[in-house]
């Protein structure tokens, strides 16, 4: 019975790290709702050590499309290399050092630019979509080589992962349509 319960207790696991892994993703997909969440993946060298800029720095956001970054230390170095690190990355934006600080003007999305994030939240959800698959397929396939469970148990065991795979697609596809809805909404 312990197996059991292992069983299904790392289906869930395995599931809930696909879900994790999709929803970091789309959030950092931009949308109309700019926050200050699109620089967590930037870093700069910050004394020997790879630190995020939203460690070392307030980021705030001025009205819908301007965003003004005031590092907590004052250093003419440490406002270039962070305005280096934010045009190095995948983001789009230049930085403007501006009054020992950094902003940064945000354009709207254009239809095109949407469509073009919609399609890479489509990736994203596919390959969820796809994990989720592999991980069904070797589970049940390890249940059903198993020789320590009767057919009934196998079968029983079989429905209830069944069930958290249903619900861990159920979700990603929820996820999918809200990033969506939020990547097209003008």
């Amino acid at each position: 019975m312990e197996e059991k319960v292992l069983e299904i207790t790392e289906t869930e696991k395995e599931i809930n790290n696909v879900i994790k892994k999709v929803s970091d993703n789309f959030g950092k997909l931009r949308t109309n709702l700019t926050n200050q969440s699109i620089f967590n993946e930037v870093y700069i060298d910050y004394y020997g050590s790879k630190t995020p800029i939203n460690q070392i720095s307030k980021i705030l956001l001025s009205g819908n499309n301007l965003f003004i970054i005031d590092p907590y230390e004052q250093n003419k170095d440490i406002l270039k290399n962070i305005s280096a690190a934010i045009s190095k990355s995948n983001l789009g934006f230049t930085p403007n050092i501006k009054d020992n600080k950094i902003e940064i003007y945000i354009q709207p999305l254009t239809t095109e630019t949407r469509k073009k994030i919609v399609g890479e939240a489509k990736k994203y959800y596919d390959t969820a979509q796809q994990e989720i698959r592999i991980i069904r397929q070797n589970i049940l396939r390890d249940l059903k080589n198993s020789e320590e469970y009767s057919e009934d148990l196998k079968k029983h065991l079989q429905n209830k992962i069944q069930k958290i795979i249903d619900d861990g697609e159920e979700k990603i596809r929820i996820m999918f349509q809200q990033k969506e809805q939020n990547i097209m909404k003008i």
